[in-house]
């Protein structure tokens, strides 16, 4: 049985992986700095706000259900993670 980091690993591409390691450098570092993390504080506080995330919350349980459809009749797996979150 493979596991998911395997095919986590195994999905991206190098470009993907590098773009994930900066991504993840540049948040960390980022959030070293105390002006940041008060805006990113502000972001999230805003995203949180119940009409916004109302719709986002539909919207995860719309896909969801269509996912766990999919995979019910076998035609959604996990290797099609990648293009089902682009």
């Amino acid at each position: 049985m493979t596991t998911y980091t395997h095919i986590f690993w195994t999905t991206f591409n190098n470009r993907e992986k590098a773009i994930l390691l900066w991504v993840g450098v540049g948040l960390s570092r980022a959030f070293f700095h105390k002006k940041f993390a008060q805006n990113f504080g502000k972001v999230v506080r805003a995203l949180l706000a119940w009409k916004l995330f109302s719709v986002i919350l539909a919207s995860i349980a719309y896909s969801s259900l269509v996912i766990f459809t999919l995979y019910k009749f076998d035609l959604w797996g996990i290797p099609l993670l990648k293009t089902t979150m682009l």
